[in-house]
């Protein structure tokens, strides 16, 4: 019990509201030092974090973690927490692109944080999975995939795929996105993504878990 008092003293909020869980992995990748792709990312998740802690909805719900994988296989680099606690460092890219690896690891913690949650009693929307990349996977991500694409049809989970760059290697994020769709996004269009990102989870907060569904204008 007292580890569990820690824990929410630490990184909750406010444990009356429903709780949206998102997720963003990011590559960090040496390539994706080229053409500034970083940095796209690094500012685009800053107007993220803004936009939720100024919104007083997605503020009290946004259950936010960053994992990123490159050189160091896949790397929490800020832990579930409510977005006002984030605390966000640029990511500075290193190594190859362990995809598989990040993707497993990203899945695990979303299981665990939702399990803590409803331990807890508190209510939960789907989780959101974001995962974002230059290029393909140093592994076979097959397994992976299969398992994503399954918890998509058991509504236990959605996702989003950006390619950032000229999209000429997104077969690998094509088999972990919804439908096979993945974006490929500039500096603007990833600004924009994590904005409406931020106002969606605002509005999804508005509702009620058990009710939630397309009805609510949420495409992520």
């Amino acid at each position: 019990m007292t580890q569990l008092m820690n824990i929410l003293e630490s990184d909750i909020v406010s444990t009356n509201a429903p709780q949206l869980m998102v997720c963003i992995l990011i590559d960090a990748s040496y390539s994706m030092m080229d053409n500034r792709k970083i940095d796209m990312v690094n500012d685009g998740i800053r107007a993220f974090l803004r936009s939720g802690r100024e919104d007083i909805y997605a503020r009290d719900s946004l259950d936010v973690c960053f994992i990123t994988f490159g050189d160091h296989g896949a790397e929490v680099i800020q832990d579930f927490a409510n977005v006002q606690k984030v605390k966000f460092a640029d990511i500075v890219p290193s190594g190859g692109t362990p995809l598989k690896t990040a993707v497993e690891f990203a899945v695990k913690k979303i299981s665990d944080r939702r399990e803590f949650w409803r331990e807890i009693g508190i209510s939960v929307f789907h989780p959101w999975l974001i995962i974002i990349s230059d290029g393909k996977s140093d592994e076979d991500i097959t397994e992976p995939a299969m398992v994503i694409q399954q918890m998509y049809r058991d509504h236990k989970l959605k996702g989003k795929c950006i390619g950032v760059g000229d999209g000429s290697e997104t077969e690998d994020l094509k088999r972990l996105a919804p439908n096979g769709v993945v974006e490929t996004m500039n500096a603007m269009e990833i600004t924009n993504f994590f904005t409406m990102l931020s106002r969606s989870a605002a509005a999804m907060s508005m509702s009620a878990p058990d009710a939630e569904d397309d009805s609510y204008g949420i495409k992520i």
